[in-house]
């Protein structure tokens, strides 16, 4: 009986590191396609305020994906490493072709997506260990 339940934990623990970084992925590119096609295409005194009251949705999507990866520090803080790069080479590239619309925009997703990798990667839950009967 341990070796099956030992074995289910295992399956489940490879199910969720393979499943963890298509969905971080997913969520990002919607994060950005979302910032860069309907947010940016705004005029900037409605943009910002739409992007303030949507960047909570932001925040809570990429804290709940990093939520599934097993080992939660380690994962997600790989994964913004990973993305901190991208973005970087990515930001720098594109500087001289962006608005500056497009610029605060782009920040203030970042620092939405920073801000959920941390969450996710610190939150704390209270475990309980139940005795089966």
């Amino acid at each position: 009986m341990i070796k099956i339940e030992g074995l289910r934990n295992n399956l489940l623990w490879f199910l969720r590191w393979a499943i963890y970084p298509a969905a971080i992925y997913v969520v990002l590119y919607i994060i950005l396609i979302y910032n860069y096609y309907f947010i940016s295409n705004l005029v900037w005194w409605r943009a910002i305020p739409v992007w303030a009251l949507t960047s909570i949705f932001a925040i809570l999507s990429v804290t709940f994906t990093g939520l599934i990866c097993p080992n939660r520090k380690y994962g997600n803080f790989f994964f913004l490493g990973i993305y901190l790069l991208m973005e970087a080479w990515s930001f720098t590239n594109e500087f001289p072709v962006k608005t500056s619309l497009e610029m605060i925009l782009r920040i203030l997703a970042d620092l939405s997506i920073i801000t959920g990798f941390v969450i996710a990667a610190t939150l704390k839950f209270e475990s309980r260990k139940y005795k089966a009967i």
